[in-house]
């Protein structure tokens, strides 16, 4: 009857996902795509395209992983989970043409997902330090990002223009609209996004600083020599 044949099939998955499971935990990962193959065959759950998507992902394996997502959006066209894990194989490896090609056909779906509008974000940023001639990028925050050029260091934004230029012997982390920023003659001061310094704060706390953390209501830790 249809009740027995449903306790049947349910066993069967079940029994086909233990085996995935140990495959993919002893690193025989297609052996285990090819469980989650027949599952599918079974039940055309979208949760189960999604777990061999991830297996593939964690394992590194990002082409794989992609080639699932993809199996994944052809089941479930509007399945922005599909989207978002396609695009996040394509980030890591450094494929920006693939990802936006994605994006573009995410959005014109009219589709939305705050995990595809997260791997946006970021995929504007990486694409752009891909492409300047920054010595290093240290740190993304609030929409600015400290580098270095010719072993001074700087403020940009995000999108690529120069808020304070590459001056400083060193510099911090950007918080609450201020950074702090170490000058020639060995001094830590915070700064505003005008490039103003606000707070000279080796005259204040004394000694060697080596470092200055986040800015916050008035309080912010330092290491000292």
């Amino acid at each position: 009857n249809l009740i027995t044949g449903a306790v049947a099939q349910q066993k069967n998955i079940n029994d086909l996902l233990a085996k995935a499971t140990t495959c993919s935990e002893q690193g025989l990962y297609d052996k285990a795509a090819s469980y989650y193959n027949d599952i599918i065959a079974d039940d055309d759950n979208i949760k189960y395209y999604l777990a061999a998507t991830d297996m593939y992902y964690e394992a590194g394996q990002y082409d794989a992983s992609y080639s699932w997502a993809e199996k994944t959006l052809n089941a479930f066209p509007k399945e922005t989970k599909a989207y978002d894990r396609m695009i996040r194989s394509c980030l890591k490896k450094n494929a920006y043409s693939e990802a936006y090609e994605v994006l573009n056909k995410f959005d014109g779906r009219k589709l939305t997902s705050e995990a595809v509008d997260k791997y946006r974000k970021e995929m504007e940023f990486l694409h752009w330090v891909d492409s300047i001639s920054f010595d290093e990028v240290r740190q993304y925050s609030s929409n600015y990002v400290t580098f270095s050029n010719k072993g001074k260091w700087g403020l940009a934004s995000a999108k690529g223009s120069s808020v304070v230029s590459a001056k400083f012997a060193d510099i911090g982390y950007f918080a609450n609209d201020m950074i702090a920023v170490l000058d020639d003659k060995g001094t830590w001061y915070f700064m505003n996004i005008e490039g103003e310094y606000v707070y000279n704060i080796t005259k204040s706390v004394g000694g060697k600083i080596t470092e200055v953390g986040l800015y916050n209501n008035d309080l912010f830790p330092v290491c000292t020599d």
